[in-house]
């Protein structure tokens, strides 16, 4: 059971690793829109001035978001469920709010151990830390798709400021 609980551990400090890459990629990202709007927010037009100001704070959302996730450590679940028969125990989605106790006795169940298994203490911290990993992971990639709409919104005003401003500088 022990060399199961590592290798689930691998796996889900995997998808938190993952998941905090993520966040490192869309805060450059994120930085990158802000410039170019920045400079649209310069322009001597109004209309152009407040769709960039509008974009670039729906970029400044988006950058809190991912800030928020990349420095989060601590996550509480409210409510704590019973395993489902089909869970994958290896993915985090789907054990992020399974008390870590019942986490193993269902493990136990699903991978045939004998029926007078009982974990020990060591395998108890196992658990812990594998159903913490993935509630990490979990809200990192839920504030991840969060920051992900805020930057296409701000990616779309992005465009139609850039739009309007070509628009204003063929036809003005």
């Amino acid at each position: 059971m022990k060399q199961l609980l590592k290798y689930i551990l691998s796996q889900m400090l995997e998808h938190q690793k993952q998941a905090e890459t993520k966040h490192s990629i869309g805060i450059a990202l994120i930085s990158a829109v802000a410039v170019v709007l920045i400079n649209f927010a310069s322009s001597t037009i109004l209309y152009l001035k407040v769709i960039s100001l509008l974009a670039l704070s729906f970029c400044f959302v988006a950058l809190a978001f991912s800030f928020l996730a990349v420095s989060a450590r601590v996550v509480r679940v409210k409510k704590y469920k019973e395993p489902k028969q089909d869970i994958n125990y290896m993915y985090y989605k789907d054990i992020h709010n399974i008390v870590p106790s019942q986490y193993i006795l269902s493990l136990a169940k699903a991978y045939n151990f004998p029926d007078n298994f009982l974990p020990d203490n060591f395998e108890l911290d196992l658990a812990k830390t594998i159903i913490g990993t993935a509630q990490r992971a979990y809200s990192k990639n839920k504030l991840f798709n969060l920051s992900l709409l805020f930057l296409f919104i701000s990616l779309l005003l992005m465009f139609f400021s850039g739009l309007l401003g070509g628009l204003n500088g063929i036809l003005f």
